[in-house]
């Protein structure tokens, strides 16, 4: 890449090569010179939008990105509930992968709201303060406080057209019929359920991993 000096001594020795006159080479550099400038004011307003551009996109992206809190803490207590013994925070957060910090904050409101126990000191760590059973997917879901369902949002809250007026009208009624089936369904499923289809697809698991064993001898 040329630098701004190295063009303009490039444009002016053109512009001397190409007339015998100093002023004729003046002008020629003068025109020459401004032509440059308007293209570097062109490209730099390219790139400008291209980086909003880029910038909007992820933002977008990080805005519809999914939560995942309830999957991660159901993931958890069944590992906590399968081991059937106290485990610390350090142990649960091998199994997502993630920081201890992150594992407390989570089952603090699981032990808020009755569902784990915390001991400490030697031995101690969390464990289950009622049988699968007696917890339900909607019990979880609360005792995190009830995180949003649907990132699904309104490009306005109050917007003037009436036509968007209407559609953001329609899209309430739709979520709010959708969140009230999806939490009744939730109401509906115990940890018990999960742990059952668990134990399936465990059987499942090792019936084939037993017949690939077999078919190689």
């Amino acid at each position: 890449m040329w630098s701004i000096n190295s063009l303009c001594q490039k444009v002016n020795l053109f512009a001397q090569r190409q007339s015998r006159s100093p002023l004729t080479g003046f002008f020629i550099s003068a025109i020459a010179f401004s032509f440059f400038l308007s293209l570097c004011r062109y490209n730099s307003a390219l790139f400008t939008n291209q980086s909003l551009l880029s910038f909007t996109s992820c933002n977008n992206v990080s805005y519809m990105k999914s939560d995942n809190k309830l999957s991660s803490i159901l993931h958890v207590i069944l590992h906590l509930a399968e081991h059937n013994q106290a485990m610390t925070s350090d142990t649960l957060a091998l199994y997502l992968k993630t920081n201890p910090v992150v594992i407390r904050r989570m089952m603090a409101g699981l032990r808020q709201a009755g569902l784990v126990k915390s001991v400490k000191g030697h031995g101690g760590g969390w464990t289950m303060a009622k049988p699968l059973t007696a917890i339900s997917l909607h019990d979880v879901y609360q005792a995190l406080g009830a995180p949003r369902l649907f990132a699904q949002g309104y490009r306005q809250d109050a917007p003037q057209c009436l036509i968007e007026q209407a559609v953001n009208a329609s899209l309430d009624s739709a979520f709010a019929t959708a969140e009230q089936q999806l939490l009744q369904r939730f109401s509906s499923l115990t940890l018990a359920d999960i742990a059952a289809d668990f134990a399936l697809r465990r059987k499942h698991h090792l019936a084939k991993s037993h017949k690939s064993k077999n078919n190689e001898f």
